[in-house]
């Protein structure tokens, strides 16, 4: 007799196998590089975002509001940090803008000191989760200061020459005195906070706003690593690169040559090296354009959120898509942009983490259901983590009470109804009621040149933080897939 599908059920029971499974990560050798920074966390205060808008005078008040009704480029005036506050809260979505040095010592001066100071970065968020849940991970960052150091001390190692050899060594004995510490300030706001500022504005959903510092390091391995990328690339079986955001339009050329090289390097002295890049938009289009173009040559796979999404197709040109997801973000419109950017960019692998749900674009020779099950691990890790505030592996292996979120169940069933039918009018045949069910309890799309999986995740209430959670759910995911 054939097993009765139950989708729910299903969710959830592979939550449960996920935790189970999760200490296959022992295994696997991971290296994250060149993102790694100081931030500054404020949980946002509504009185005193009130007060810093009430002392601006009525014209720069009025400006305020008007910049807030869409997207804020760069950050060098109060006017344009309180709009960029203002639309985030308004809409509930994470975004990261690049503030000047002018603006930065604003927020010092009227915010004050910060709630919290922690390790912040791709390279660096992903490399001490990994490692707190069993993977031999290390870090190469770009920078390295004695106070980043410092917070990356006991938690993981960098690879460094030592006497001619490569060698994993604590950070602090790896750590630059020239390097300075490069610092974002966060605001993190709650769903359901308010802001009285002429107009009423009411947040969604849990989120965060990252106030970036103007990025200016190169990130590529130093001249002093160039001789050891072989061996390290034979020591790892994931590499997760990040921080190509930094590049500027003067100088990217040459050290984009750089980078590629070191890529081909290490893909060479290693066939079976996976690497994973980690996106942030970049502060110039036509930098991000080849970037993106030039490193996915080298890379077998991308991470990225919803908004990074729509960024990046408006900068390959895929205007529609990107629009649609702007208009109506769901599973059916991040599966069009995501598929887009699969096939442009030539890779195996597309993650998009939104909230409540993921989207992965596979070539067909993936895996779908390792790819799909890394996804899970992946949310179920970042809800875990914004529930625990730390996550390892003695607090996995303590009983796990999640279910499948209604709003990314609802997703499954917002593909299955859209992508089916045209899928059926296409193929011009009807689509089973059990193929549909299949699909509701699997999450997995096949067409002949791509596969699409719909991940719904677990979200918790009373989140401690939601800083980092996407990187999260990227590095888990990608790393729990190669394990």
């Amino acid at each position: 007799m054939l097993r009765e599908i139950q989708p729910r059920n299903d969710w959830n029971l592979r939550i449960m196998q996920s935790v189970k499974e999760a200490k296959k990560l022992k295994k696997i050798r991971v290296l994250t590089a060149f993102n790694a920074v100081t931030d500054y966390i404020k949980h946002v205060d509504s009185a005193a975002v009130q007060a810093a808008f009430s002392k601006l005078d009525e014209p720069h008040r009025a400006k305020v509001l008007e910049k807030s009704q869409g997207d804020v480029k760069h950050l060098d005036t109060p006017v344009e940090f309180l709009a960029a506050l203002i639309h985030a809260m308004r809409i509930g979505k994470a975004s990261r803008i690049v503030a000047s040095p002018t603006l930065l010592k604003w927020l010092d001066d009227t915010f004050g000191n910060p709630d919290e100071r922690r390790l912040g970065g791709q390279a660096a968020l992903m490399a001490v989760q990994l490692k707190q849940l069993g993977a031999e991970a290390s870090i190469y960052p770009a920078f390295l200061s004695v106070d980043q150091a410092k917070l990356l001390e006991g938690q993981v190692k960098v690879p460094t020459p030592v006497k001619k050899k490569l060698a994993f060594i604590n950070p602090l004995k790896a750590a630059r005195a020239e390097d300075a510490t490069t610092a974002s300030w966060i605001f993190e706001f709650k769903k359901g906070q308010v802001l009285d500022v002429g107009e009423r504005v009411e947040s969604p959903r849990d989120n965060r706003l990252i106030v970036s510092y103007p990025a200016a390091y190169v990130p590529a391995f130093r001249p002093e690593m160039e001789p050891f990328l072989p061996a390290l690339a034979k020591n790892l079986d994931l590499l997760i690169v990040s921080g190509y955001h930094s590049l500027h339009e003067k100088t990217y050329k040459t050290h984009l040559k750089t980078i590629l090289a070191q890529l081909e390097r290490m893909k060479n002295a290693n066939k079976k090296l996976y690497v994973h890049y980690e996106f942030v938009p970049f502060e110039e289009e036509a930098v991000e354009k080849d970037v993106l173009s030039q490193v996915s040559k080298y890379t077998d796979s991308m991470g990225l959120n919803e908004v990074e999404l729509v960024g990046a197709l408006h900068t390959l040109g895929y205007k529609k898509q990107a629009q649609d997801i702007e208009r109506h973000e769901s599973a059916e419109t991040l599966y069009y942009g995501g598929v887009c950017l699969l096939q442009r960019l030539k890779l195996k692998r597309l993650h998009v983490h939104s909230l409540g749900y993921n989207v992965l674009i596979l070539h067909p020779s993936v895996n779908a259901e390792a790819a799909r099950d890394g996804a899970l691990f992946g949310a179920v890790a970042a809800t875990l983590k914004s529930v625990k505030g730390k996550l390892d592996q003695k607090s996995l292996g303590q009983p796990v009470d999640l279910k499948i979120s209604e709003a990314g169940y609802n997703q499954l069933g917002v593909f299955e109804s859209s992508i089916w039918d045209s899928w059926q009018k296409r193929k011009k045949k009807p689509i089973s009621s059990l193929l549909r069910k299949q699909f509701m309890s699997a999450g997995i799309f096949e067409e002949k040149d791509h596969v699409a999986i719909v991940v719904p995740a677990p979200v918790a209430a009373g989140l401690k933080t939601t800083v980092g959670l996407g990187d999260v759910v990227s590095g888990c995911a990608v790393a729990y897939e190669q394990a």
